[in-house]
């Protein structure tokens, strides 16, 4: 028994000494040595990867672009981390106040340390921090790991994870340096291994020819064995750099030294699914590059049997990235996978792969089938939808096929992330073609409906049932389509491989319509001719039943008759100027927006028959002008004898005639502008009288550039020096005389709101509840407005200040600025148009927080308002009225 507890005594005498931590025995380092390995490093290692492995098995790849090297959370999901990364750390801070020997670190042990897994420790602490996002505290833990162990190989290891700290922060040229300095620092290690290796060479000959007779080597001393110089690279952190030298390449899409980094870390790589990624990385930057050996590298890939996805994309991009061989044997590769049930919620892709072979053979129809089946069997997957859609809006964008493009635009842009690098510009290009279309629809219609009036009754009505009989047949011809394509066999489910899907396959289309003709034979073109007793009307699914129904008004004549303008003057002029404008407004967007001169003088064109309407001939003018820039000597003469001689008083015929037409009236409108500003100084000054006189000898210059603006300021300086309420004609006739010489339309605006009230018209007030002069309106046109002190300095500089913001901020949104006197204390600067609430809004806050353009602006009153209450205000004058408003309803949200 005492044996026993002798024995107890003497292990734990030993384990007392053990846990001491300021002697460098090997008891001590055995014991903290196992300590700090398994209580802290493995067990926060073990923890880290857990929760690693978690998150890579959710993660869902983005093969749309290239994917990452290394998989890290992003803010969202690293909320995630911080519970498991607090625990490592909190396990290994542990460790380390408990086994780092010495405990204190200070005089000749300040760079000390006897434990072995001291230095591992603070590692997997900085591992933690980075992975839950501290990217700070990360680094502040690495750089310390190399500043106090840089004898230790783990001084590579901190460095490493430094640049990947400023990766991830990107500051690159801070990572750039690191990695520059390593891979210098390997390369002169390998240069001094081999100058060594060099010297032992020679070193060995000359022993050799010295023979027996020669000297004995010296026994190496001890200090030939201790290492001198910083630690050796090892093959393990090669291993683990070139990947990361990759992941900066592509960050920095510098592809061509991202490819040699990938070809080193694949040829060291050990972990056989990490090398597959970067084979499959590899494989992306050369499909980018048009590289042929993309779709060998997908093929290794396949090979290699990665995770279903990555497989099955690789597949795909194998096919994208073919170039040579047999392209049919490939698309039959497709076609079976598409009959693979695994593949269902891939079809979209698969589909999308077949579009594009199609198209890179020339077989635009055909890949185009294929892209509209990718759209339609795209449920779950919006990126490759969205990718879709794209692409067949750029192809019917080349093909000029805007009223198409637009659709597709559209719906691309329905389901595009708008972190997409094309977003913006396809955002522009369909706000182009959503105009084109709006004015192209709007122009057709209203010129068809007029072309029907020109119609006698008999024809018009014979037009009329000719377009119902088309639209029966093309019903009947769907359905019968639908039939059709109901009983045909689906022979191994690829519908668009056997042309069986019916929308696109000319064939059932025709069966379906030829079925229609067997059914009602060839019908003759007039009206009822459905019904066997013109008084009664049957169904379309039982024509032949004599069961009455109630009669679809698509399919009467009175229905399409009663829109029609005809013989209402009225009526007729409101739709000439729908065409006129729609037309007009439509070829300005092919020639300024689409760059398609064709387009644009086709529909330029289109408006020679509503001569000598004023765009009409601004049109004569467009159509010689896109004949200069095409060199048409032939068109351009044409149009240049049509203007001068028709049309001689026109501007058009002026800059014909004369090149430095435009240069000259520039600089007249300088000059008058100064006039005009010292006009303004009287009407400022209230001397009405002079105003007016100063006016009308400014408006004997023919043709006078400001003309607009004088009639208006004349118009004001009349009501203001009006001494006869009683009496409003004067004021009544300035304001009309606006109304008819003015093309100005904000001018124009508030002329007619003034006249309004003047002649007792119902107002904007009178139209509402009467509570208020100011309508809330979200979704009617906004101004931006900004009030701008006359003793504040020059408007046209604060005009200039506005307009730079307009062009570094709203360049899509065609904004026009002018200002506009309100009283004699105040002139106003105004920006528009803005579509509705939200969109000007947008512009008060972009303002709001401008620092650069219009930053000394904002000490004065900005706000924005609907087109009517602009009018309103103008009648009242009351800004600090309307402030109030716009304060109450759109500020208080």
């Amino acid at each position: 028994m005492k044996k026993v507890s002798y024995i107890l005594i003497l292990i734990m005498a030993i384990g007392v000494i053990a846990c001491s931590t300021e002697k460098d025995a090997w008891l001590n380092r055995t014991y903290h040595n196992v300590t700090a390995h398994y209580n802290g490093y493995w067990n926060a290692k073990e923890l880290i990867k857990e929760t690693m492995n978690g998150f890579e098995t959710g993660y869902a790849e983005n093969y749309d672009e290239i994917i990452p090297v290394f998989i890290y959370p992003n803010e969202a999901e690293s909320k995630n981390f911080k519970s498991p990364m607090d625990t490592a750390i909190k396990k290994c801070e542990t460790v380390i106040f408990k086994h780092q020997m010495p405990e204190k670190k200070v005089g000749q042990f300040k760079r000390t340390e006897w434990c072995a897994w001291i230095d591992d420790n603070w590692f997997v602490i900085g591992e933690s921090q980075f992975y839950k996002r501290d990217f700070d505290k990360a680094l502040k833990k690495f750089e310390f790991i190399e500043k106090q162990y840089p004898s230790e190989e783990i001084t590579y290891d901190a460095r490493l994870w430094q640049a990947k700290v400023y990766m991830e922060q990107e500051n690159f040229p801070a990572a750039k340096s690191i990695l520059d300095e390593l891979q210098e620092e390997m390369d002169e290690q390998v240069e001094a291994k081999k100058e060594k290796k060099e010297k032992k060479e020679k070193k060995k000959k000359k022993k050799k020819y010295r023979g027996r007779g020669g000297s004995r080597s010296k026994r190496p001393s001890a200090s030939d064995d201790e290492p001198t110089g910083p630690p050796e690279f090892t093959e393990d952190f090669k291993r683990n750099y070139y990947p990361v030298l990759a992941d900066y390449h592509i960050r920095k899409k510098e592809y061509g030294k991202a490819t040699v980094a990938l070809e080193t870390s694949i040829e060291l790589a050990k972990d056989r699914q990490f090398k597959t990624r970067l084979i499959f990385i590899l494989a992306q930057i050369k499909h980018k590059q048009n590289n042929p050996e993309a779709s060998e590298l997908y093929a290794e890939v396949v090979k290699r049997n990665p995770k279903y996805d990555m497989a099955f994309v690789a597949k795909i991009n194998k096919a994208l990235a073919f170039s040579g061989g047999d392209r049919n044997k490939v698309k039959s590769e497709l076609r079976k996978m598409i009959k693979d049930e695994k593949n269902k919620e891939y079809l979209d892709q698969i589909y999308y792969a077949l579009g594009d072979l199609e198209l890179q053979d020339g077989n635009r129809e055909e890949g185009i089938e294929y892209l509209e089946l990718s759209v339609q069997s795209s449920t779950s997957n919006p990126k490759q939808k969205s990718k879709s859609f794209l692409r067949l809006g750029k192809l019917y964008y080349e093909g000029k096929n805007y009223i198409k493009a637009q659709k597709y635009y559209d719906s691309t842009l329905s389901v595009l992330d708008q972190e997409h690098p094309e977003y913006e510009t396809i955002e522009y290009q369909n706000i182009s073609l959503t105009e084109l279309v709006t004015h192209l629809n709007t122009a057709n219609h209203q010129d068809s409906l007029l072309s029907l009036c020109e119609l006698s009754e008999n024809e018009l009505n014979k037009k009329i049932q000719g377009q119902i009989d088309e639209l029966i047949a093309k019903r009947q011809a769907e359905e019968e389509a639908r039939r059709a394509a109901a009983l045909t066999p689906n022979a191994g489910g690829d519908l668009a491989a056997k042309g069986s899907f019916w929308a696109f396959n000319q064939k059932l289309r025709d069966d379906g319509f030829n079925k229609f003709k067997e059914l009602w034979g060839t019908r003759p073109n007039e009206d009822d001719w459905r019904r066997a007793d013109k008084s009664a009307v049957f169904t379309e699914d039982d024509p032949v039943n004599g069961t009455e129904v109630e009669a679809d008004p698509l399919l009467t004549i009175d229905h399409y008759k009663k829109d029609l303008p005809c013989g209402v003057p009225a009526k007729e002029k409101e739709a000439q100027e729908d065409v006129i404008n729609g037309y007009y407004n439509a070829a300005t967007i092919y020639k300024q927006k689409l760059d398609d001169p064709d387009g644009a003088k086709k529909t330029f064109q289109k408006l020679e028959k509503y001569l000598p309407h004023k765009l009409s001939v601004e049109s004569l003018y467009q159509v010689y002008l896109i004949d200069k820039q095409a060199g048409n000597t032939t068109s351009l003469n044409k149009y240049k004898d049509w203007i001068l001689a028709d049309y001689p008083d026109t501007e058009y015929a002026k800059l014909i005639e004369n090149p430095n037409y435009a240069e000259e009236l520039n600089s007249a409108v300088q000059k008058e502008e100064i006039a005009y500003q010292k006009v303004y100084n009287k009407f400022v000054s209230k001397d009405y009288e002079g105003v007016i006189s100063d006016i009308d000898k400014r408006l004997e210059i023919e043709d006078n550039p400001l003309k607009c603006k004088y009639l208006y300021m004349k118009a004001t300086a009349i009501g203001y020096s009006n001494k006869n309420p009683e009496d409003l004609s004067p004021i009544e006739e300035a304001l009309e005389e606006v109304i008819s010489n003015c093309d100005d339309e904000v001018i124009v605006a508030q002329s007619q709101a003034t006249l309004d009230k003047l002649r007792n018209v119902q107002s904007v007030i009178d139209a509402k509840t009467g509570a208020s002069t100011y309508i809330y309106e979200t979704e009617a046109k906004h101004f931006f407005v900004l009030v701008f002190p006359n003793d504040a300095g020059s408007v046209n500089q604060a005009k200039t200040k506005v307009s730079d913001l307009n062009i570094a901020s709203f360049s899509t949104k065609n904004l026009e600025t002018k200002s506009s006197f309100i009283d004699e204390n105040n002139q106003l600067i105004i920006v528009k148009p803005f579509n509705n609430k939200e969109d000007a809004m947008d512009y008060y806050l972009t303002f709001k927080v401008n620092e650069n353009q219009v930053k000394k602006l904002k000490e004065f009153d900005y706000f924005v308002i609907t087109d009517k209450n602009f009018s309103a205000l103008f009648l009242e004058k009351d800004l600090d009225a309307y402030q109030t408003f716009f304060e109450k309803n759109y500020l208080q949200e």
